[in-house]
């Protein structure tokens, strides 16, 4: 996700119409569990001015970089009395996974655990959705503003729909990232819309990246395996979801 996102602020920039922080009318937000991949660039054309300029802003009121990883202590904290406190949480979490391999092992990434990555989610669960809110109000405001300045050209004008928003949401789903939290990300986005903004027609659009190019890069077929699962359970709930079972338990 984070690798297709960069490579569109870098075709936004190599025309001239800025990186995101630039263009008022586009935004992002790139979610992991490992905070070293976030900026992390694999393009070896790239010089290191280009690097810095194509970076996303991990802090500020415009930040585009946000790591969900949790520490090991605040992942022993759900196993030491966070089961009474989150029941919603532990109705699907397996705490044998910390169990069995270390709570410290949750502070360097989600390691292909779907569960490890839904319950990082969870845990920074509220201020993701406020930063959601702020960049989806910042972004109806700024093409408001665009709008009027660019009806003022005549009919020669490049177009900006007011009342309509686009989200894209990028993903892998052969990672536990990416797929342990894609159906919660996609339906927070669908939970602060409507309510956000009620007079707005909007669109919420998945890409998702199938497991097959990652597979000849895999040191053992043991990751493999376990990049077949996740995908294979990521297109799973996919389908069930597909088929308006909303209301069911998956």
């Amino acid at each position: 996700g984070k690798e297709t996102l960069m490579r569109i602020r870098k075709m936004f920039y190599e025309k001239g119409m800025g990186i995101g922080r630039d263009h008022a009318l586009v935004d992002y937000l790139v979610v992991d569990t490992n905070e070293k991949d976030l900026n992390s660039l694999n393009d070896s054309s790239l010089t290191p001015h280009m690097k810095e300029v194509l970076s996303f802003a991990d802090s500020g009121q415009d930040q585009e970089a946000f790591p969900i990883h949790i520490t090991e202590a605040v992942a022993n904290s759900y196993l030491d009395g966070g089961k009474a406190s989150h029941p919603n949480i532990f109705s699907w979490f397996n705490e044998d996974l910390i169990k069995r391999q270390g709570a410290s092992m949750i502070s360097a990434g989600a390691g292909q655990n779907r569960q490890i990555a839904r319950l990082c989610f969870f845990h920074h669960y509220d201020r993701l959705r406020k930063l959601l809110e702020h960049k989806l109000t910042s972004l109806v405001g700024s093409a408001s503003n665009a709008s009027a300045r660019l009806k003022g050209h005549g009919d020669n004008y490049v177009g900006v729909e007011e009342k309509s928003i686009m989200v894209y949401i990028v993903t892998s789903i052969a990672g536990g990232t990416g797929a342990g939290v894609f159906l919660d990300m996609g339906m927070l986005v669908k939970d602060i819309l409507p309510k956000k903004f009620a007079n707005y027609n909007y669109n919420i659009v998945y890409y998702a990246v199938l497991p097959e190019p990652y597979l000849p890069f895999q040191k053992s077929e043991e990751l493999v395996q376990k990049i077949k699962e996740n995908s294979f359970a990521v297109l799973t709930e996919m389908e069930f979801f597909a088929y308006d079972n909303r209301d069911q338990k998956f």
